[in-house]
């Protein structure tokens, strides 16, 4: 088995001054998780994930198979597909040493183990914000002060050509209102600090 520590840029100082000094750098949000492997171990099957991972080898070694020339799509990435051995091309392995760190793209397939000794390793999660976050937040602080967010879709809106052109001028005039942009990021922004 593994053992997984969430989180633990909340607990310990120094890892905590090393997520924010990547926070601060990128304006991304970072999550460090510790993983705790041992000999001729694996612990996780192939899989992605939809975030950028950097890994940081603590202690130990371990060997790293990632899967397939590219990244899983961002639009394939919510099917939260899981992989068997026969749906994946042949790995490109990798071993990382104590002081080795591995860049990970979000979507990149990938599954780790260990081999003869135990392995401590860190990733730090950056959560790179997407134009959906963007927008998401740009629509929640347009619901303070524009009604027509909360107005209720008319019967028919489904069905109706003349209702559905109405829906398209509506929407087009919310998200072209002054400040959309400025307001999201400052909703971004809110969040990271």
């Amino acid at each position: 088995y593994t053992i997984v520590a969430d989180n633990l840029e909340r607990y310990v100082r120094t890892i905590g001054s090393l997520a924010h000094a990547i926070e601060v750098e990128l304006n991304f949000p970072t999550q460090v998780n510790g993983y705790v492997t041992p000999p001729e171990s694996q612990g996780f099957v192939p899989h992605y994930d939809h975030h950028d991972v950097l890994i940081l080898q603590v202690q130990g070694s371990k060997v790293w198979h990632l899967y397939g020339d590219a990244p899983v799509p961002p639009h394939e990435m919510q099917q939260r597909k899981v992989f068997a051995g026969t749906d994946l091309p042949p790995p490109t392995s990798l071993r990382m040493d104590a002081g080795d760190t591995l860049y990970l793209p979000r979507g990149q397939i990938h599954a780790a183990e260990t081999r003869a000794e135990t392995s401590v390793h860190l990733t730090v999660g950056i959560h790179a914000p997407t134009v959906l976050t963007l927008i998401t937040h740009a629509l929640h602080m347009l619901s303070f002060r524009d009604d027509r967010i909360h107005d209720r879709l008319p019967p028919r809106h489904l069905h109706d050509a003349d209702v559905r052109a109405s829906l398209r001028t509506l929407v087009r005039d919310i998200v072209t209102a002054p400040d959309v942009v400025t307001e999201g990021l400052g909703a971004m922004e809110d969040v990271l600090v």
